[in-house]
């Protein structure tokens, strides 16, 4: 029987595979990118992290936790990320022998910004 964090990470695997993300992204990268490719969605070793600073990563920790923001950097003891908006936003250590699972999701998703916009300006 599947437990709800599990349920929770594969419902976010499947969002992000459906709506797309991070795609267009793979598609934009030049050919002598020395980046191994993965599907959006798809599981890497934490090892693996070293070569997907910049993409959003989910990460389901041995605390029966998930959290989902954008991989800042990597060491072979722990990693930096970026958590999402929904989140706070914050930056938060995470030790490797706390990860239980990392799913590599792609290129961020860019924020909506209100520059440009029809508002008037004071």
């Amino acid at each position: 029987m599947k437990t709800r964090h599990s349920m929770v990470l594969t419902a976010l695997i499947a969002f992000a595979t459906m709506t797309g993300l991070g795609i267009s992204a793979v598609a934009a990268a030049p050919a002598n990118a020395a980046k191994p490719a993965v599907s959006v969605g798809e599981k890497v070793t934490f090892a693996e992290l070293e070569h997907h600073i910049g993409e959003r990563i989910v990460i389901e920790t041995t605390f029966n936790t998930n959290r989902s923001g954008v991989l800042k950097a990597w060491t072979s003891v722990s990693l930096e990320m970026e958590l999402d908006p929904a989140a706070g936003s914050i930056d938060m250590m995470i030790p490797e022998d706390t990860v239980r699972s990392v799913h590599v999701m792609g290129a961020p998703v860019p924020a909506l910004t209100t520059e440009g916009g029809s508002a008037k300006k004071n």
